[in-house]
């Protein structure tokens, strides 16, 4: 077995194997994917030299071929794009279509989450002792979003009306 760059050779199949599974495993390709481990034994002869005698070295090499699975691929495919939404509504109280047409847009909610923690207005670290403080900025900092959400939403209005665009909304 030979060592290069600090990384260990897989001497067996059945080692390759194993890791090559744990590595579809971690990735969720189970199924996606057609493996195949090939063996190649090189030998070379070795001259006699001093009391060893002549012999032959084997050398033993695998390699791993994966090949991609397209109808399997195409059925994985077929089930993105989907969501699954759970509501406490009553069913009485609000439609399929309704329940859709409100938690579509649910993206939109977790980017001004993510607004309040990220550059923009910077929720964390938040160095307040009295939870009366935490509280009023964490409301401070909502008007802010609030703020900051409608401008862009006004923006966005005058771009569509002059066809033109602008990245990043």
């Amino acid at each position: 077995m030979r060592i290069s760059q600090g990384k260990k050779r897989l001497a067996t199949r059945t080692e390759m194997d194993k890791a090559a599974l744990a590595i579809l495993d971690h990735h969720r390709l189970n199924g996606l994917l057609k493996l195949t481990i090939t063996q190649q034994v090189d030998q070379r002869p070795v001259r006699a030299y001093g009391a060893r005698p002549a012999s032959v070295r084997r050398a033993r090499t695998l390699t791993l071929q994966a090949e991609v699975d397209e109808v399997a691929v195409q059925a994985a495919t077929r089930g993105f794009g989907w969501r699954v939404y759970a509501t406490n509504a009553p069913l009485h109280g609000l439609s399929l279509e309704q329940a859709v047409l409100a938690y579509r847009e649910a993206f939109l909610i977790e980017r001004g989450f993510g607004r309040l923690k990220g550059k923009q207005l910077s929720l964390t670290p938040m160095y307040l002792q009295r939870d009366k403080r935490a509280t009023g900025l964490i409301h401070l900092l909502s008007i802010g979003l609030r703020i900051l959400v409608l401008l862009e939403f006004q923006v966005c209005r005058r771009l569509a009306e002059h066809n033109d665009h602008l990245a990043g909304l």
